[in-house]
């Protein structure tokens, strides 16, 4: 597995890491796949779920996936995934509404958008 990172402190990088890892431990396309990882700020990441979601407010994370059915994609090294875009401030905020760390909160939040990248989205 490889992961991408983009404005993400070394704490964070290896709560991601972790959890990646953890993640795609027992899937097939762990051995070539690649994600990447954004952090953003409040105001950035409003702008993308403005955009995409038409929602006009920040969120803890947006996840856009490359491939919409992971059983058509070519079986290359290197296959990225996506890329999965993080507000660390909306972590710190959900995290003290939940009275969990921000590390359990991030690590809750990877796991969630690591589905989105394999397919499996909100009931």
């Amino acid at each position: 597995m490889k992961i991408d990172w983009e404005n993400i402190d070394l704490k964070s990088q290896k709560i991601i890491q972790k959890t990646t890892d953890d993640f795609f431990k027992n899937l097939e396309i762990s051995s070539q796949a690649q994600v990447s990882f954004h952090f953003l700020t409040p105001l950035k990441i409003k702008i993308l779920n403005k955009k995409y979601r038409r929602e006009n407010r920040p969120t803890d994370v947006l996840s856009f996936p490359l491939w919409p059915n992971l059983k058509k994609t070519p079986k290359t090294s290197g296959l990225h995934l996506g890329d999965v875009f993080i507000c660390p401030e909306i972590i710190q905020q959900n995290a003290l509404q939940e009275e969990i760390s921000s590390e359990e909160e991030l690590a809750k939040i990877v796991d969630h958008s690591l589905k989105h990248l394999i397919g499996k989205h909100h009931k």
